[in-house]
């Protein structure tokens, strides 16, 4: 049996579990301290690469949300159902007028890998195929993006 710090030094921890503020996982290395029933020791000396803490950085919730232009119809029909993408630091939207279009695709792949979009239906408008919602899941994912549908209001 290998002694608890040469496993310990073998095993790969995701730093997602734990609520540690990413101004402090600076490069270089830390002492953790974690509780695990099965170990003998609660100390964990932990390497952060300069990669990974730029990642954690700049990883952010973004939201798509279902909403209307109301003024898009004046002969009194149904106004347009448009996507907006909206950022954390409130720079300028990204609107979308169909909902799997190659460029909305393009605009949430394109995140940086972690971030988690928020997709905020509107419960008084029709609802996307879910096809069309897994399809646009399964590609953030492949980027490790999340594609996270909001309860719909």
């Amino acid at each position: 049996m290998l002694p608890i710090t040469a496993r310990w030094s073998l095993a790969r921890v995701s730093l997602s579990e734990f609520l540690i503020p990413s101004r402090l996982l600076t490069s270089g290395r830390h002492t953790v301290a974690v509780r695990d029933a099965s170990a003998e020791s609660n100390i964990l000396a932990v390497f952060i690469e300069a990669q990974l803490t730029a990642a954690v950085a700049w990883a952010k919730d973004y939201h798509l949300v279902e909403s209307q232009m109301l003024d898009s119809d004046p002969a009194g029909g149904t106004p347009l159902t448009v996507y907006v993408l909206l950022f954390p630091n409130d720079t300028r939207p990204q609107v979308f007028k169909t909902f799997d279009s190659k460029e909305m695709e393009a605009w949430l792949i394109g995140k940086p890998r972690g971030s988690v979009v928020h997709y905020d239906a509107n419960g008084f408008l029709p609802r996307v195929l879910p096809a069309k919602l897994e399809a646009l899941k399964a590609s953030c994912q492949k980027k490790g993006v999340s594609f996270i549908e909001s309860p719909v209001n």
